[in-house]
């Protein structure tokens, strides 16, 4: 009796949420707080927002530039000037002042193109960073969904164990009035303590592992780890599922794939940006200047100049060391090895989700026969405990029996629980599951 209550006073330490309201977590409720809170989807989100922000005329170099100057220019100088026709002049502490300013515009007009795939570039490294996101956000919800029904496969379990555990009380109290009656055993008793407090070891060990689970799911939630919660959705899976129609919506919709193919249009473009510096740069540019200067000393004791100034400007290199034959190279090099990484990709992705379906379909064919497990070993144990209670069976053999339950239970848990993450996988591959 002694061992028993060391045994429940063990199971009453573990549990955090002792004295404790627990707040009913759904699934809808989890992932509507991971894609609120989550931290690396809000860094996503700024990515997204800055590549946003970079696709404008302005950046790609459409726009002309306006700069505005002024200096102020002050000295103090000792100087001395002797002339051929005799004269020295000479001054010391003479001062100098002059005033510089003006406003330029710079307007390009032709720059071999260059503006124009900068601008497609930009276009492009915004569907990157927007398609980034949407990841993220398939990726976070992929793991909140695996977190969760960790969580729903950990209390199920711990429910299970309760009753193996239920069980094992009545046969001890079985064990206990056998041997008051003188038709038991002391050793049959002592088999049964020993199987209870083994049950027992085991609640502890899954209700530590639910606390660790739980403190998962609140940092992709982006909560305190002690926040305690019940998880109250069971598992269940979408029906109509078919193989042919999941590979369709992975080549339109995957974001991973959908990324690759952007990378491989910007290395494309790379190509067309570097040809551009083979062209000519043609602009044209206007501005205002005003100049004035007073002096002590020197040639000039003041002057003043303001006015208008304009032109157009052309250049073109005709030699830089062969560096842009280079970079020429380079990048129709980086363009190739593009395309090689858009068909691993493609080749990934088409793996992962034949690896998923595989798996989705095996764990559902367990399903049906743990199912079927189950229900025989329910009515075997049944049947064991009357038999049991009769003499008719050993200790052994009934505890044989009801591991057999607890087992089936268990494997039916987990099978179920590989089953939903097979299916969040498959939409997550085929970019199914933000909008499921």
């Amino acid at each position: 009796m002694r061992i028993n209550k060391l045994s429940f006073l063990l199971i009453l330490c573990v549990l955090p949420s002792l004295g404790k309201a627990q707040e009913s977590l759904t699934l809808q409720k989890a992932v509507e707080l991971g894609l609120q809170n989550n931290y690396s989807l809000r860094i996503a989100r700024n990515n997204a927002e800055i590549a946003g922000n970079n696709n404008t005329i302005g950046n790609a170099g459409f726009l002309p530039s306006l700069d505005a100057t002024l200096t102020q220019n002050n000295t103090i100088s000792n100087s001395k000037q002797e002339f051929y026709s005799g004269d020295i002049r000479e001054r010391n502490n003479a001062e100098s002042h002059s005033l510089n300013a003006g406003v330029t515009l710079s307007i390009p007009l032709f720059d071999g193109l260059r503006m124009f795939v900068t601008k497609d570039q930009l276009a492009l490294f915004e569907s990157v960073g927007q398609y980034q996101m949407l990841d993220e956000m398939a990726n976070t919800v992929a793991a909140i969904i695996g977190n969760y029904f960790s969580v729903v496969e950990m209390e199920k379990l711990m429910v299970t164990e309760q009753k193996t555990m239920v069980l094992s009380r009545e046969r001890k109290r079985i064990a206990e009035e056998k041997l008051k009656i003188g038709s038991g055993s002391k050793a049959s008793l002592l088999q049964a303590t020993v199987d209870l407090n083994t049950d027992s070891a085991t609640l502890i060990s899954q209700m530590t592992n639910l606390s660790v689970l739980k403190s998962s799911l609140n940092q992709l939630l982006a909560r305190d780890p002690e926040f305690d919660f019940i998880a109250v959705d069971d598992v269940d899976f979408l029906s109509g599922l078919t193989y042919e129609y999941l590979v369709d919506r992975l080549k339109e919709q995957n974001p991973g794939l959908i990324i690759s193919r952007f990378q491989n249009e910007i290395a494309q473009l790379d190509i067309k940006a570097v040809k551009s510096e083979m062209m000519p740069n043609i602009g044209a540019f206007g501005g205002y200047n005003y100049s004035k200067l007073n002096a002590q000393t020197g040639l000039l004791k003041s002057s003043f100049s303001s006015g208008p100034s304009y032109g157009i400007t052309a250049s073109i290199n005709l030699f830089n060391g062969l560096n842009t034959q280079r970079k020429l190279q380079n990048a129709r090099l980086n363009f190739a090895s593009q395309e090689t990484l858009l068909t691993e990709a493609e080749l990934s992705a088409r793996t992962g989700l034949y690896q998923a379906w595989v798996r989705y379909n095996g764990n559902l064919n367990l399903i049906a026969l743990e199912n079927t497990n189950v229900e025989v070993a329910r009515q075997n144990l049944e049947f064991a405990l009357e038999k049991y209670r009769l003499g008719a069976i050993s200790d052994l053999e009934l505890r044989d029996i009801q591991l057999k339950l607890t087992g089936a239970e268990s494997r039916l848990i987990t099978a179920r629980f590989l089953t939903k993450v097979s299916e969040t996988e498959l939409l997550r591959l085929s970019g199914l599951l933000l909008k499921k």
